[in-house]
């Protein structure tokens, strides 16, 4: 190289290292291999070739006749300012990127992958990276890029940049070297497009239910012991996930080979727990993530709960799910404002990441718990053209049949054709970033269904089964009280909350305050909004106009920006003032009415959700302050309640307290007890248990009626599917019992064992 071009490297360098140190001493040592610049005065634009490998040619990087001119011609064809972020694969010698880094819009940023690193040592010589490489650009750099870190730049998308999809430019010798490596990028790009969709469709249709679900947990997220304390509780040791794929049927049943299922952790969906239950197959853990009140109605009502063993839920779940579960329970946490805020009044608790669906959470706690390998059973993400989900299963759903718009046709793992949905596909992409965010265990899709998930090799569960079998041999055999199920139950019980309620108490209070603020200065914005709107219609060509127009501008922003935990509040429940916020501004050459137009529409958005939702979201706050003073005063070490204080605690659904206390008394404690008990036991589906109090004269003969009328109808529901799933057994598995042994009915005389039961 000349020494114009040459000072021009060094100061490109001296760039990169004000960026990346490693970087830049990174590129120093790299040679420049495979290109090919001809002699070219040093006033003139440097241009050159990569000679493609596999195509035995050399490629251009850049027009050779004039790199600067068709660089503007492209960048001003391709640049759109109606997208915030802005992708370009593949930097040749650098003249379209600086050409798009110029553009940029203060609210925009370029993310630049380049797979090769030579051609862009070979920019260094040929362009001023300023607009790329100061610490002043809005340019994010990866050479040596991957799918991978294409995920990771669009994992840090804020908000308001997921409304609208990355904008792709591709450098042209991208389409003829290392063609498939560029493509890979682009896809991963619309992969990541699609995943930030499907979470705001998500948060869009039920950000209601999901702020309600967060203020109603509030008081068990106190004294619920978080995920994180069941870390390693099943370190070493297999683990199957069980999802609601329509191929359960196929192998399901496999896991009740009594020399397999001690050896197995089981973690199951909500979905298909009920499913499990009429089998006799007992899970270790139950996940739960759904917000809507189906969650409870669809998944666990009037499905018999006596013996439930640990759920492990989002704290956004549907409460009635969360308190009525007689079991053990762990609680993770969802992304939302609530529970960042949360933090600051209780022990940390694990952050359950970014899960879509309750699938993710299986994987999640295998992975916390340890488990290697984990097998993913029932993970079809894909379906057959009659059938949504797995028989049995409790979810409702239309199969592409009755619903092939919202379906497409894709290969399966096996190459056979199957029917899949954009959010199935996007969450195989989070299935895909945890497993390759946890190399270490290994990972088995033995679904024999459905879509290839990278990651998780398809395997026959037989086959698997066979190796646990074979390398339980060599270990100390799992008990009963060594049970996954037993270590989580023994931690829930240990487990002590730390709590600052007083700091908490005054928190909630707080946010009251703020919210009776926010819905005065809201209702007041929309006074002096209407009174200037009327104000201007009357005189549209008073010369005052333009003052009152900021200074409303002025007195709304003030309105809607001094409370932050009511405004989250009100946005999660609105998420179309976000969707409203995140729409781009007018560009620079727009007129100033124009952009204090749509500055005000903005606060009118926000102003009318606020005075609108703030008095439903101070009744949930009185609610939920109200059930939080009855726990704390019932959550005492040892403390004994009186019977008024325990009926007040099942009148508020503190069922779990209310179990630890009616357990002290046992049965001894006479009527009012019983009573007490019975309705305890009733409420949370415990329908065995009532049976067993019905020995004691406390209960009356139609309720017991009402009990066997609900197990033999949960009998019924599952006698006609329960053959489907037995045919899959290997014949020297043991026979189909006639009663699955977690409905024979002998438990009708059982009385309740689950004293102590921690909170």
């Amino acid at each position: 190289m000349d020494a114009t071009r040459t000072a021009l490297y060094q100061r490109n360098l001296a760039l990169v290292g004000t960026v990346s140190p490693p970087l830049a001493a990174q590129l120093d040592a790299l040679p420049l291999t495979n290109l090919l610049c001809p002699m070219q005065p040093p006033d003139t634009p440097l241009v050159g070739c990569l000679w493609d490998v596999v195509t035995q040619q050399w490629v251009p990087l850049c027009n050779m006749q004039d790199p600067w001119g068709e660089a503007r011609v492209d960048a001003e064809a391709l640049y759109t300012p109606q997208t915030r972020r802005l992708v370009l694969c593949g930097a040749g010698l650098g003249y379209l990127a600086v050409e798009l880094a110029k553009r940029l819009k203060p609210y925009q940023r370029l993310g630049l992958f380049e797979i090769d690193p030579v051609c862009f040592k070979a920019a260094m010589h040929a362009v001023d990276l300023a607009p790329l490489m100061t610490p002043q650009a809005r340019v994010d750099t990866f050479l040596g890029a991957t799918p991978q870190a294409v995920q990771q730049w669009m994992l840090g998308f804020q908000t308001d940049e997921k409304f609208t999809a990355a904008q792709v430019v591709r450098g042209g010798y991208t389409r003829l070297v290392n063609a498939p490596a560029y493509d890979a990028l682009t896809h991963a790009v619309s992969e990541m497009t699609r995943y930030h969709l499907v979470g705001l469709a998500t948060w869009n249709q039920f950000g209601r239910h999901i702020s309600e679900s967060d203020l109603g947990n509030l008081p068990e997220y106190c004294v619920t012991p978080g995920l994180q304390e069941l870390k390693d509780q099943w370190q070493g040791r297999p683990a199957v996930c069980i999802a609601a794929g329509p191929s359960l049927v196929k192998n399901l049943a496999l896991l009740l080979d009594p020399a397999v299922r001690p050896q197995l952790g089981v973690l199951t969906v909500g979905t298909t727990y009920a499913l499990l239950r009429a089998l006799g197959l007992t899970p270790d853990l139950v996940t739960t993530i759904d917000f809507q009140r189906l969650n409870w109605t669809d998944q666990f009502w009037r499905v018999p709960l006596d013996d439930a063993p640990p759920l492990v839920y989002l704290h956004s779940t549907y409460p009635t799910t969360v308190r009525r579960w007689p079991g053990a329970r762990f609680v993770a946490l969802n992304s939302s404002d609530l529970t960042g805020w949360l933090r600051q009044f209780c022990e940390p608790k694990v952050d359950a990441g970014k899960v879509q669906t309750v699938a993710h959470l299986n994987l999640v706690t295998a992975y916390l718990l340890g488990a290697d390998p984990i097998l993913l059973l029932g993970q079809d993400l894909a379906m057959p053209p009659a059938q949504h989900h797995a028989l049995g299963a409790r979810v409702q759903d239309r199969s592409p049949a009755e619903n092939p718009e919202a379906h497409l046709e894709l290969a399966g793992f096996d190459g056979q054709p199957v029917w899949s949905r954009h959010s199935f596909l996007s969450m195989r992409l989070v299935f895909e970033q945890l497993i390759a965010a946890h190399p270490g265990p290994r990972v088995w899709n033995c679904t024999e269904g459905g879509v290839a998930i990278a990651g998780a090799p398809n395997r026959p569960l037989r086959e698997v089964l066979a190796e646990v079998r074979r390398t339980a041999h060599g270990r100390a055999p799992v008990g009963r009280a060594d049970s996954l199920r037993q270590r989580a139950e023994a931690v829930a019980r240990a487990y002590t909350p730390q709590v600052r309620w007083q700091a908490l108490r005054r928190g909630l209070a707080q946010a009251q305050t703020d919210l009776s603020a926010l819905q005065e200065q809201a209702t007041a914005w929309l006074a002096a909004h209407d009174a200037y709107r009327r104000a201007v219609t009357q005189a549209p060509d008073a010369p005052d106009t333009a003052a009152q127009r900021r200074a409303l501008l002025l007195q709304g922003g003030g309105a809607l920006s001094q409370q932050s935990l009511a405004w989250a509040l009100i946005a999660v429940r609105r998420f179309s003032i976000i969707e409203r916020c995140a729409q781009l501004p007018p560009g620079d050459d727009a007129p100033q009415t124009d952009k204090d137009a749509d500055q005000l529409e903005r606060f009118q958005v926000g102003a009318q959700a606020s005075a609108e939702d703030t008095p439903a979201l101070r009744r949930l706050l009185r609610h939920t302050a109200r059930r939080l003073a009855t726990l704390r005063r019932s959550w005492q070490p040892k403390r004994r309640c009186g019977a008024a204080e325990v009926a007040h605690l099942l009148a508020q659904q503190h069922f779990q307290p209310a179990a630890v206390q009616l357990s002290r008394r046992a049965t001894g404690g006479g009527g009012a007890w019983l009573a007490r008990l019975l309705r305890l036991a009733w409420h949370r589906q415990e329908y065995g248990t009532v049976l067993g109090l019905a020995q004691t004269g406390a209960v009356s003969p139609v309720l017991v009626q009402r009990c066997r009328r609900l197990l033999e109808r949960f009998r019924e529901e599952h006698a006609l599917l329960l053959p489907q799933y037995y045919a899959a057994l290997a014949p020297e598995t043991p026979a189909v019992p006639a009663d699955p042994p977690a409905l024979a009915p002998e438990t009708e005389g059982a009385l309740p064992s689950r004293s102590g039961e921690p909170m």
